[in-house]
């Protein structure tokens, strides 16, 4: 992962980590990066994540004390993550627990602090420099990259899912997408996804990245679940207008697909309802993405997914045999879904 000109101690294993910085899409997805390799290294560790509220320190103060000592018989380690919490008052319980925790922390334990563009100037901020200064924390800073600098990371980022992706295509993706880290990893993923271990070609992506074409698949897949078919065929024509490629489309759709199937299993296995938050960082999806599709969500069972997936399967063959005009075939796909049962 990189994040040039990170301040730094002389040890990346300080068990205590501040990170800041206005790359922050770079620092959330660093951090998802960062909880899936503990917990694969800690499969029964108790992993925590609580963000700082000034009208609730007395229920953080007893939730930071439990997450840091506690956990049980079988738990190896603890992950503590906090977010803004050294805005805490510096004179308050919590910021004299904190402190505490900071300069000595229980065996087991590792906390990572997570704070904006920018170290708050009052709170804690004096006790943590302090600390860094003696190397006992470490600050980690994630700033804005360089053109060059993000190319760099996502070819990286593609090689290590053993893709293939020519300079000359990753500098298009980051003409297109831009600084959005939590976007470009997905994209990337999906690109290489697509192609395997081929190389990934410019034409891959007209058919799976797109700036505009999201949003309206998010206003499509809405009304087709909200059985609105007058709706979904203005998006489509829309699109079309546009000069949006039928393939477009229908890849688009099949990676919202995906998205909604991983949130519908999410929410079955669970037994319980997740936030968006949690989904996101357990399914590895933007926050905004799973946020929108929650909203979706109650529209479609595990088989109504199913059957989506094998229609939309269809509509991508005929497109490429058939010689029939693809509004046509996407027509027809509507037709198709209008006539699903409700709860099917």
């Amino acid at each position: 992962m990189v994040t040039k000109k990170t301040v730094s101690t002389k040890s990346k294993g300080t068990p205590v980590q501040v990170w800041y910085g206005s790359n922050q899409s770079l620092l959330q997805l660093e951090l998802a990066r960062w909880r899936e390799e503990f917990r694969k290294r800690h499969p029964q560790a108790l992993v925590t994540r609580l963000e700082y509220e000034s009208k609730n320190e007395d229920d953080l103060l007893r939730q930071v004390h439990q997450a840091a000592s506690g956990g049980g018989l079988f738990a190896q380690a603890r992950l503590l993550v906090l977010e803004g919490f050294i805005k805490a008052e510096a004179k308050g319980e919590l910021a004299r627990l904190l402190k505490t925790l900071l300069e000595n922390t229980p065996a087991g334990t590792f906390i990572i602090i997570i704070e904006g563009a920018k170290l708050s100037a009052k709170g804690l901020v004096s006790a943590v420099r302090d600390l860094a200064k003696e190397e006992k924390i470490t600050l980690r800073e994630f700033i804005d990259l360089s053109l060059q600098e993000t190319e760099k990371w996502l070819l990286a980022r593609a090689k290590a899912g053993n893709g293939k992706l020519p300079v000359q295509v990753a500098r298009l993706l980051v003409a297109q997408v831009g600084n959005d880290f939590y976007r470009l990893d997905q994209e990337v993923a999906k690109l290489v996804a697509y192609r395997g271990q081929a190389e990934i070609r410019v034409s891959d992506l007209d058919l799976l990245v797109s700036g505009q074409v999201p949003e309206d698949v998010f206003a499509l897949v809405e009304s087709i679940g909200r059985r609105d078919f007058v709706k979904a065929h203005k998006v489509l024509e829309q699109q079309f207008s546009l000069g949006v490629s039928p393939q477009s489309l229908v890849g688009l759709l099949g990676w919202h697909l995906r998205v909604l199937t991983g949130i519908r299993l999410a929410l079955d296995e669970g037994g319980a309802k997740l936030s968006a938050r949690e989904l996101a960082q357990q399914l590895g999806f933007h926050p905004f993405v799973v946020s929108r599709a929650l909203q979706q969500i109650p529209y479609y069972s595990t088989e109504r997914l199913a059957w989506l997936y094998r229609e939309l399967s269809d509509l991508d063959v005929r497109l490429k045999q058939a010689s029939v005009d693809p509004s046509v075939l996407f027509s027809a796909f509507l037709g198709k879904l209008a006539t699903l049962r409700l709860g099917k």
